[in-house]
């Protein structure tokens, strides 16, 4: 994964070489300048610049483009054309429209001579991001703009950190809206384009998830037969790279699917990749480790396992180079290892849950049917229901009707704030940021639908998927996110996704004959709970030990008792809604480190200090 930046001043004065420089870091061999009327980008690695109509089109391009078939025939585009040519190739007034059919994970900036614009856009998973701040002063507007968050932070020395996001983080541990730690700085939306010159920015949306469309097919083995093509596709164009590939093998249903698919596509020829070795990361007497060995035995890939530290979750020292972030040491140790083998592309099954039906919750199911009008058939899959998950189905029935003529998932209510140690005004706060969540899904949605489609989006506005900044230039690619695919399973009936006792029915009916039997039958997978528990004590008894006030209690955002008497729960086993506290400690020691690298820096005003007293940033409201 390579990186491009840039700086436009629609003066039409050019940024100089040093402000170039620092907003990229360190200039080496690779990289590349492009300029344009006040407009400079420059990139590194993996990124793609071209001209085009008589240099009044500046396009970076940065990722993977799965369909340039589809674009071929535009004017000036032949059999090699690059994937930014092919960007760029159509007519202004189609342009956003063209932008809209593009397939892949992709960030891209493209300058518009003629018209002064600056388009920014990333891909519709938000897999490869894109950040931008816009100031406008004495010298006329300006925007600066990266596809690496920690570059554009450190360039703006902006210490001042975003209340919103903090609040956001420790409610769900991620943040939507385009937020990032820093204020003035923004992630451009995923599947969203902006168009931004010197008066405004205008948002334009590439993609809108299909909300009211359905697929309907004659038999049900037409549906099984689509899915395999789709899913097929998703592999094959993942593997369209040069060099070594890598796929992630935890022993799940996803994960193993996207390893065996990738067996068949590679024996079959139709990959550029030159080999694949899968990666995997078992836990000492995990349960795991018995169906890896079953997918390994029958892929025959090179295997890697990366043993899993104590360290590999979190630790003091290790929070996230930039935003707060989990994984950290073990995405080094991938990066390190990846370089020896010359890859720098990991498939993973990520997303897999949710598109593919890993329910245990016959609501949905049943609101499907009752939306449709098909009363018998409601009544009759209740009461399937009920029996697979031994309860009443007065409950199943009572809450698809509410689903169905409310037409609204209530978010808010699904977080239970009183146990995450908020203050009155942070839990106001948060209530309010989760109200504001998806409301396009809750109008429009079909209620058989409404539930997947709520979590989808909810996935994408924060931005869940985008590669980790410190496996820089690796990058994840997630077959489940192939857009076509998620189109196709998020429209066709939710009795053929999956059916009461039968979590992912169309999948493993479709993948049947790909899978070896003990991953195909496999019903849950391990999750890596001890880790966490392992990682976290001693960042655990660290807080409890020390003599400093807590930050975020500094900053109004928690109860400092409340906090407290949790941590001491934890050290002893106790119940004490230990998910929330994780990123209650994780954002604690990733605002300490930033508060020392500040005083190590030599005070508040340098790009690292935290700012989290003075007036501005997160201090008490």
């Amino acid at each position: 994964m390579g990186r491009i930046s840039g700086i436009c001043n629609f003066n039409g004065r050019s940024p100089s070489p040093e402000e170039l420089s620092d907003l990229h870091g360190v200039a080496g061999p690779e990289d590349r300048l492009f300029a344009a009327d006040g407009t400079s980008m420059i990139e590194r690695g993996g990124s793609t610049a071209v001209r085009h109509g008589r240099s009044a089109l500046v396009c970076h391009w940065e990722g993977r483009l799965d369909n340039p078939a589809d674009f071929a025939g535009l004017p000036g585009c032949g059999s090699e054309a690059s994937e930014a040519e092919l960007v760029v190739a159509a007519p202004g007034k189609e342009f956003t429209k063209h932008l809209g059919k593009l397939i892949g994970d992709f960030s891209l900036a493209i300058w518009d001579g003629e018209e002064r614009s600056l388009w920014l856009a990333s891909d519709y998973a938000g897999v490869r991001p894109m950040y931008f701040h816009r100031s406008s002063s004495s010298r006329g507007p300006r925007v600066v703009w990266s596809s690496s968050l920690v570059a554009l932070s450190r360039w703006m020395g902006r210490g001042e950190l975003d209340r919103d996001y903090i609040t956001e983080f420790l409610t769900r541990g991620a943040a939507s809206g385009g937020r990032t730690p820093w204020k003035g700085i923004s992630a451009v939306p995923p599947g969203c384009v902006l168009r931004i010159r010197e008066n405004g920015i205008r948002p334009e949306y590439l993609w809108r998830p299909p909300l009211e469309s359905e697929t309907m097919l004659p038999q049900e083995a037409d549906y099984e037969e689509r899915f395999r093509h789709l899913f097929r596709e998703a592999v094959r164009s993942r593997l369209n790279i040069r060099g070594m590939a890598v796929a992630e093998l935890s022993g799940g249903l996803d994960s193993s699917s996207v390893v065996c698919m990738a067996r068949d596509v590679i024996r079959a020829g139709e990959a550029a990749a030159s080999g694949l070795t899968t990666l995997s990361y078992p836990e000492q007497g995990g349960t795991d480790e018995k169906f890896i060995r079953a997918v390994e035995d029958a892929c025959e890939f090179p295997a890697y396992h990366l043993r899993l530290r104590d360290d590999s979750f979190a630790s003091a020292q290790s929070v996230g180079s930039g935003p707060p972030a989990l994984w950290e040491m073990r995405n080094r140790e991938i990066r390190q290892w990846m370089r020896g083998l010359g890859a720098t592309t990991i498939l993973t099954g990520q997303l897999g849950d949710l598109v593919m039906g890993n329910c245990f919750d016959g609501v949905e199911h049943v609101a499907d049917d009752l939306g449709h009008a098909r009363f018998g058939a409601a009544i009759r899959n209740a009461l399937r229901w009920g029996r697979a998950q031994r309860q009443r189905v007065y409950p199943i029935f009572w809450d698809a009707a509410q689903v169905v003529f409310r037409r609204r998932i209530d978010i808010s209510a699904s977080t239970d704030f009183r146990r995450a140690s908020l203050t009155p005004a942070a839990m106001r706060r948060a209530a309010e940021l989760a109200d504001a969540r998806i409301p396009e899904v809750h109008r429009s949605a079909s209620p058989g639908r409404l539930t997947r489609l709520a979590g989808l989006m909810d996935i994408l506005q924060v931005r869940h998927l985008q590669s980790p900044e410190n496996l820089r230039p690796i990058a994840w690619s997630h077959a489940f996110t192939h857009r076509p695919l998620v189109e196709f399973m998020m429209t066709i009936p939710t009795g053929i996704v999956y059916r009461p006792g039968e979590p992912r029915r169309l999948m493993r009916r479709a993948l049947s004959g790909l899978l070896p039997k003990t991953v195909a039958q496999r019903r849950s997978k391990a999750a890596y709970s001890g880790v966490f528990r392992r990682s976290l004590m001693p960042m655990a008894y660290e807080l409890l030990r020390s003599r400093s006030p807590l930050l975020l209690a500094e900053g109004g955002f928690i109860d400092a008792q409340a906090a407290r008497t949790r941590l001491e729960h934890f050290t002893l086993g106790l119940e004490c809604n230990e998910v929330q506290l994780h990123q209650i400690v994780l954002l604690e020691f990733w605002l300490r480190a930033r508060e020392n690298r500040g005083l190590r820096s030599g005070g508040p005003n340098r790009a690292d200090a935290p700012h989290f007293r003075n007036a501005g940033g997160v201090n008490r409201p």
